[in-house]
């Protein structure tokens, strides 16, 4: 896995997709900001979970998008 994944996961602390909740997703993204990553840096992270979950739902491994509401 590439760093950039190691380091979101870390933040995210789940074991599954159903772990993923918006809550979780907004505090791990506070987390990394957070740490001193740049904002445009966590943005990508973000775009790239949006990116995974669309993925997700669209394939049924998700019910509904925990990203929906996540702001920033």
């Amino acid at each position: 896995m590439a760093r950039a994944e190691w380091t979101l996961a870390d933040a995210l602390n789940v074991a599954r997709l159903s772990d993923l909740a918006p809550e979780r997703i907004q505090a791990a993204l506070a987390k990394l900001r957070d740490s001193g990553m740049a904002l445009q840096t966590v943005n990508h992270y973000r775009d790239a979970l949006r990116a995974f979950a669309l993925w997700a739902g669209n394939t049924g491994r998700l019910r509904d998008n925990p990203l929906r509401s996540v702001k920033g």
